[in-house]
């Protein structure tokens, strides 16, 4: 990257950051304006203004308020996904906070400014019945209630259609950008000992169940059950108590590595796994902050590795010496072998190329970019 982009790249970043902070002071500002209307009605009761007045007077500022208030909030979220998007041509580790980047999970607006208006209309609804039902202000009360529960139907139905216009808008433009980004290469990722460190908590069951001291460094061969004293049965038995959200992962910074895979090729994770272990291992992968639609694309569930290389990816990001066994049959696709022991005997043919950690595999990729 040049200097010239450099400093281009780092101006649009300091600007989109003062975007965010006008549009934060924009909220406070409303707050404010809201807080002073509050008086202005109180002067208008002392002057005796009809009830309906204070009624329309209520409702249409209380929608006013909603909207300016959400208006900020969307060019907030907008000049956040930006920030994330120049975010990307630095480095694969981000320089804004990880639960922002990016926000291609169509979560358009943040929850918590409905919640914050929620709270504010109520409370000033209470607060203002309280108020007139002390003075015995029966008819004002009613009015006020009614004026409150008309602003909230408001705040329900303006959420309901701005946020299904705009998760519509985005599908459709991520969906766009998906099919049309020219992307070249599929890269399939697979899970275990790859993403996660699993034979880490499948020793810490032999060694409860068996008394003994076994390490993954003790795991040589691919299939290692008799060499263990285990059947068949009892090795798969193992692998059913693990507790997939209890097992480490194999590196910190998978996600932005995937983050930066996903923004210039398709990447899909595929498991040689069942279907219903699929809302597990979903729920283990946005726990490791690797989001569908962000990270990858899709979880694919396979039956074999067999079945893996037959599918339409170009590159294997995988442990199995299985698969590696078989990429003699597949010579237009590169496996990139994740140093594990039970894959130590591997002869690295001319599509196989072993790498010994996450950091090795981004290089790997990107060293043609």
């Amino acid at each position: 990257m040049s200097d010239h982009n450099t400093q281009f790249k780092m101006q649009m970043y300091n600007q989109f950051w003062n975007n965010i902070r006008s549009a934060e002071e924009s909220s406070w500002k409303i707050f404010l304006s809201y807080s002073l209307f509050i008086g202005v009605l109180s002067l208008l009761f002392e002057f005796g203004a009809p009830n309906y007045i204070i009624i329309v007077l209520i409702t249409i500022f209380s929608t006013l308020a909603i909207t300016m208030t959400l208006s900020a909030n969307l060019w907030f979220v907008r000049n956040m996904y930006l920030i994330s998007r120049v975010d990307l041509q630095f480095k694969p580790y981000e320089i804004i906070p990880r639960k922002w980047v990016p926000l291609k999970n169509f979560r358009f607006m943040f929850k918590e400014i409905w919640i914050f208006h929620a709270l504010l209309y109520l409370i000033i609804g209470i607060f203002l019945y309280m108020i007139f039902k002390k003075e015995n202000y029966l008819c004002i009360e009613i009015c006020l209630m009614i004026s409150v529960l008309i602003a909230c139907i408001l705040l329900v139905s303006y959420f309901c259609y701005f946020h299904y216009k705009h998760l519509s808008t985005l599908k459709n433009s991520f969906n766009d950008e998906e099919s049309d980004n020219g992307c070249s290469k599929k890269i399939a990722v697979d899970v275990d000992s790859t993403l996660i460190d699993i034979m880490v908590s499948y020793c810490e069951i032999y060694n409860e169940g068996k008394n003994a001291k076994k390490t993954k460094d003790d795991v040589t061969d691919w299939d290692f059950f008799d060499a263990w004293g285990l059947t068949l049965e009892e090795g798969k038995a193992i692998f059913d108590k693990i507790n997939l959200q209890d097992v480490p992962i194999i590196s910190e910074d998978v996600d932005c590595f995937l983050l930066r895979f996903n923004q210039n090729y398709i990447v899909d994770i595929i498991t040689n796994r069942t279907e219903k272990q699929r809302k597990a291992l979903m729920k283990k992968l946005e726990s490791m902050n690797l989001r569908q639609g962000i990270n990858y694309r899709h979880l694919v569930i396979v039956n074999s590795d067999k079945e893996k290389l037959d599918l339409d990816y170009n590159i294997h990001i995988d442990d199995s010496p299985k698969l590696a066994q078989l990429m003699d049959k597949y010579p237009d696709k590169t496996h990139i072998l994740l140093d594990q022991p039970w894959n130590h005997n591997i002869i690295l043919l001319g599509n196989i190329k072993r790498v010994k950690n996450w950091e090795d595999i981004y290089k790997e990729i990107m060293k043609n970019e």
